[in-house]
């Protein structure tokens, strides 16, 4: 194929019909990757945190259920329908609304 110089703004580019050639190619996935790994990383610690945080307060089936995008279907645990009975006689049923 012909090979043809293209001014581009400040850059010279070569061109093959109109497709640019990719420059480092490799270095830059090989950033990329290292960065989403970065990321990646952060933001696994951030949810081992907040799971440790919202387990104090939530059982695993409220938290399952916080995660999903439809509330269709979710099964409480017997443990999670005992807790919730037993706030909402505590705390009297206007207040159980409120939380």
């Amino acid at each position: 194929m012909h090979q043809q110089r293209i001014q581009s703004g400040n850059r010279d580019e070569k061109a093959w019909g109109g497709i640019r050639k990719p420059k480092n190619t490799h270095k830059n996935n090989r950033r990329r990757t290292s960065q989403t790994e970065e990321n990646n990383a952060v933001l696994r610690k951030k949810n081992v945190t907040m799971e440790k945080n919202f387990g104090s307060i939530f059982t695993k089936d409220q938290m399952k259920a916080i995660g999903m995008k439809s509330k269709r279907g979710i099964r409480w645990s017997k443990n999670t329908l005992k807790k919730a009975i037993q706030l909402c006689f505590s705390v009297s049923s206007t207040g159980y609304r409120l939380l």
